[in-house]
C-alpha cells in the first residue's frame, strides 16, 4: 500500500526554480478556522462499503444532503469546487444529541 504525503506551503511561497508564487493553495489558507479544525468528509460520516468504512450516522447520501438542506444536519464547508467537509465537532454533537 502506497502512502501519498502532500506538503502544503503557505500562500505566497516562491518556487526558487521558477521564481513564481504558488497561488494554487491560497484557498486552503483563507481562514485560520479551517486549518485548526478537524474536518470529516461525507464517506467518513455515512460510511462507505467500497472503502470498508463503518458509518458514524447510518443514513444514505441523499438523506444526508436533504438533512443538510433542511437544517437537520450540520452545514458543510466547501474546501474547493469538488471537496466538501463537515466540522467534526458538529457531527459528534449531532451523534450525542440523538
Amino acid at each position: 500500500m502506497a502512502i501519498l504525503i502532500t506538503i502544503i506551503s503557505e500562500p505566497g511561497y516562491s518556487n526558487r526554480s521558477t521564481g513564481r508564487t504558488d497561488d494554487r493553495l491560497s484557498d486552503l489558507f483563507r481562514t485560520k478556522a479551517i486549518m485548526t479544525q478537524q474536518l470529516l468528509r461525507l464517506h467518513q460520516i455515512i460510511g462507505c462499503k467500497k472503502r470498508e468504512i463503518a458509518p458514524m450516522i447510518p443514513v444514505s447520501r441523499s438523506t444526508w444532503m436533504d438533512g443538510v438542506k433542511t437544517g437537520r444536519f450540520p452545514t458543510p464547508i466547501k474546501l474547493s469546487e469538488r471537496v466538501t467537509a463537515w466540522r467534526a465537532e458538529e457531527v459528534f454533537a449531532l451523534i450525542e444529541k440523538k
